[in-house]
């Protein structure tokens, strides 16, 4: 196969619109752009608290403890977007504000001006933006937090829950769920950039490195032979390293086993272990979706040859949780290409898309914290993807903020679906990777 490292050029017409005659138009509308999800404004699990005064409208001042121990403190962004200001306003406050679109924005104050973001960075939920200071409040570490639409402060909404305000000196407290969006599912490279892997017709496994949008052939490399004795891969940090790992079916005994990544690219082999003694050839898809459940750590989804779909946590220490899996519910094999797409509707929960197979419609099930499925929430995110034979969550392959989606068409094109964050797939600004990919195994 002859893979062309591509370069960021305009598309044409034609292609445009070769690739939404099979899916439609899938924008959001206002309404549904409305509000981000957004979450509290620090890590995962810490409690805050948080009041206003006369004159502060709905900003709100944030403190962990007292005193000074907020100081050096993480501040997290609340939801996926670009920083559009960052500084030392003439009073002497610092600042950073995150664009998230649809004129939606917020802003935090009073940080480190060393630790500020600058502006033009896109951030992802959980990505920091800063860390608590006192810069323009001197003695009074704190986090002034605001959420804007259209330049007007909003009442604050965390995780879907109106925050209570309340005057000084009392304070209404809140647990953060910015637990981030499992970033490393794919970037076994460890440079912050999704990647590819996958099985090519000569049994070896190859990694395609993913930078601003594309694949880097030029920097393709093979992993090792042998890899089709591995019915099925997937991809995730299993073992709470920071580094990509893979999974793999051994289809000879029906064990699954875990291939360490080092966060340089590359797998070692010499420190593969089995996930259990076996049973995985009732098994017919699975996929490293990321933190399903909320707790911290990586989980790992599979659907049974009878069509059920089951959600196994992970332990964080490399390890699948089999006492605590469970059936996510009946039906899937009514769907092929069950994948994890990440956070899709940018809400800080990881999100399912599957495609049935009666209509060809790809289906979106939005994830919560406690690790389901709320199927009465589903919509289709288009027809036409009967025209496709993989798909892949890649994360955020555009570096824009949002999670994208690969799709591989019949004649062995692979595509980038770009997410808008709000979840949908813009499919008027899809563009191929280059052609060839019939010859490779992708993983999920």
């Amino acid at each position: 196969m002859r893979i062309h490292l591509l370069r960021k050029v305009a598309l044409g017409a034609a292609m445009i619109l070769a690739s939404t005659s099979l899916v439609g138009v899938v924008t959001a509308s206002p309404a549904q752009a409305a509000r981000p999800g957004f979450q509290a404004p620090f890590p995962c699990g810490e409690t805050w608290g948080g009041n206003t005064r006369s004159g502060h409208g709905w900003a709100i001042d944030f403190n962990y403890g007292a005193g000074a121990d907020d100081r050096g403190k993480p501040v997290l962004a609340a939801a996926s977007g670009t920083v559009t200001g960052s500084g030392v306003y003439n009073d002497g406050v610092s600042y950073v504000i995150v664009d998230h679109g649809a004129g939606w924005s917020t802003r935090y104050l009073h940080m480190e001006v060393s630790s500020l973001a600058p502006t033009g960075t896109r951030v992802n939920m959980g990505d920091q933006v800063g860390r608590v200071s006192d810069v323009g409040s001197p003695g009074s570490y704190h986090l002034h937090f605001e959420e804007r639409l259209d330049g007007v402060r909003q009442p604050a909404v965390f995780n879907g829950v109106s925050f209570t305000y309340v005057d000084l000196p009392a304070r209404s407290y809140i647990t953060s769920e910015n637990c981030g969006r499992a970033t490393t599912r794919h970037d076994l490279s460890g440079d912050g950039t999704p990647d590819v892997l996958a099985v090519r017709a000569d049994h070896q496994l190859m990694h395609y490195p993913g930078g601003n949008g594309w694949l880097d052939s030029t920097k393709a490399r093979s992993l090792g032979a042998g890899w089709d004795a591995m019915g099925l891969i997937t991809t995730t940090d299993l073992n709470s390293d920071g580094h990509t790992d893979v999974i793999a079916r051994k289809d000879a005994d029906g064990s699954l086993w875990l291939y360490p990544g080092n966060g340089t690219g590359w797998l070692d082999s010499t420190r593969a272990y089995p996930l259990g003694s076996g049973g995985w050839n009732d098994m017919d898809r699975i996929s490293g979706v990321g933190d399903f459940n909320g707790d911290g750590t990586n989980d790992l989804l599979a659907r049974r040859t009878n069509g059920t779909l089951w959600f196994y946590p992970g332990t964080g220490a490399g390890w699948l949780d089999s006492t605590k899996a469970r059936s996510l519910g009946a039906g899937w094999d009514a769907m092929s290409f069950v994948i994890g797409v990440g956070d899709l509707n940018g809400d800080g929960h990881v999100d399912v898309a599957a495609r049935k197979d009666a209509d060809g419609t790809l289906m979106f099930y939005p994830g919560s914290s406690s690790g389901w499925l709320d199927s009465t929430k589903a919509y289709s995110l288009g027809g036409g993807w009967n025209g496709f034979t993989e798909l892949v969550g890649i994360g955020d392959l555009t570096r824009d903020g949002n999670d994208d989606i690969l799709a591989r068409n019949t004649d062995g094109t692979l595509w980038c679906y770009p997410g808008t964050g709000a979840g949908w797939l813009n499919s008027s600004k899809a563009y191929p990777l280059g052609p060839g990919w019939n010859d490779y195994r992708l993983a999920p």
